[in-house]
Order: structure tokens, then sequence, then C-alpha cells
């Protein structure tokens, strides 16, 4: 896991530092988000996330933003590679579920999102997972590589915690590796405690 001080440094830099350098829409959803049967919904009005695109989610307008997707530019002179990095990022107390790899898995429709810690996978927050990367090589055509690469309105399971217990939610999104971008459409989360949460419900 990424969970020392060089992931500290490199989380400030990116949701802080480089803002002036992105186009974002306010985190705080105008108009507010709908409420019921337990949720708050959010509509992310199929948000194009691309090189020059990042994207705050925040469900409660309290912390600046609870989990961000965005890009990142590495160059790798060893391989003669660039690679530009599609990611996901958590906040304090907003977690994500890795696996060993710190890739977080992609769940349909209806499937039941763990409270707990599952076999393979573990919640931890201020982490970050990328998506999808985009390889450019000097001898080689442009390739895109990650186990989000296709896939069409999938969800990361997410959740959030307090003193009043864990809160399980949902981001859907599309991956458009034809247009270089990450589209999100729409993010929900739990506003009664350890209760049962379905990805997309």
């Amino acid at each position: 896991m990424r969970i020392f001080l060089i992931t500290a440094m490199l989380m400030v830099q990116l949701f802080s530092c480089k803002k002036d350098s992105y186009h974002e829409v306010l985190p705080a959803p105008i108009p507010p988000p709908a409420e019921r049967d337990g949720m708050i919904y959010l509509d992310l009005h199929d948000f194009p996330v691309s090189d020059n695109n990042r994207k705050s989610i925040d469900f409660d307008s309290i912390n600046g933003f609870d989990f961000q997707f965005s890009t990142l530019r590495i160059g790798d002179p060893l391989n003669m590679q660039d690679r530009i990095e599609f990611f996901i990022g958590s906040n304090l107390e907003c977690y994500l579920l890795f696996d060993s790899r710190d890739n977080v898995p992609a769940y349909g429709s209806g499937r039941e999102i763990p409270l707990d810690n599952i076999v393979g996978y573990h919640w931890h927050d201020v982490g970050y997972s990328v998506l999808i990367a985009k390889i450019i090589s000097v001898d080689t055509p442009v390739f895109w590589r990650g186990k989000w690469i296709g896939l069409q309105h999938a969800f990361v399971p997410v959740q959030r915690r307090t003193s009043a217990g864990k809160f399980n939610g949902w981001i859907e999104l599309s991956v458009d590796t034809a247009n270089e971008k990450i589209i999100l459409h729409r993010a929900a989360i739990s506003i009664l405690p350890n209760s049962l949460v379905r990805a997309g419900e």
C-alpha cells in the first residue's frame, strides 16, 4: 500500500498545487443531491475525466472532496516510455477497496458492497489506484493497460467512516480509451451507518 510519507506528499501535490492547471466542476452539488431510501445520490452528468480534466466528488460539502478522479503524466526514461495514468484518489476517512497490487475492483449492478475487509481486498483511506494507463513508447505503437479497460457502467465501491459508523457507497463510470477519457455517471452513499448497500441501487 502507498501509505507512507511519499504518498502523502504526492496526494497533496495532486489535489492542491495543480488545481489551477485543470478544469474542474465545483465539488458542492448544485442543486443539492437527491436523498431517498437512506441514500444520497449525485448526478455527475457524464463528466469526462481526461488528460486536462479532473473531478472531485464530495458527498457532504465539508472536507473539500471525498474522492477524486484525475490523471498523472509519468516519464520512464529507462524503458523509453511515457504514460498517462487515470486514477481515483481518496481523502481522510474516505476509503477505497484495494487488492495487494493497489487495484480497486469493478462491481456490477446489484452487487453487495462489504462493510469490512474481504478475501483479497481491504479498505484503506488516503490512497489512490490507477484504473487505466496510456503507454507511449518510442519504438512501439501507443497502447493501454489496466483492469478497467473497456468497462461500461461499472461501479467503484467506496466507504466513508465517522464516529457513527461505516457508510458504504459507489461511483458509476465508463471507460472510453478511444477518446482517452473516463466518464463519470453517478455516485451514491448511504446516510444510515453500517447498512446494506448494493452497487447502482
